[in-house]
């Protein structure tokens, strides 16, 4: 299960880096390219599943 102690819950409105560590649907997600409001899980790729919140 994935640490998500302390990480952000995504925003749409919020740009993110190649990097970056949001939660979404309680699992954290972390993007593989820039992204400013392409939601973890959508058709985009642009978010890596890194599993559920433990």
């Amino acid at each position: 299960n994935a640490n998500c102690a302390g990480v952000n819950p995504w925003n749409k409105s919020t740009a993110y880096p190649r990097g970056s560590q949001v939660t979404f649907n309680s699992h954290l997600w972390v993007s593989v390219q820039w992204t400013s409001s392409n939601s973890p899980g959508d058709t985009s790729g642009t978010w890596k599943d890194m599993g559920a919140c433990k």
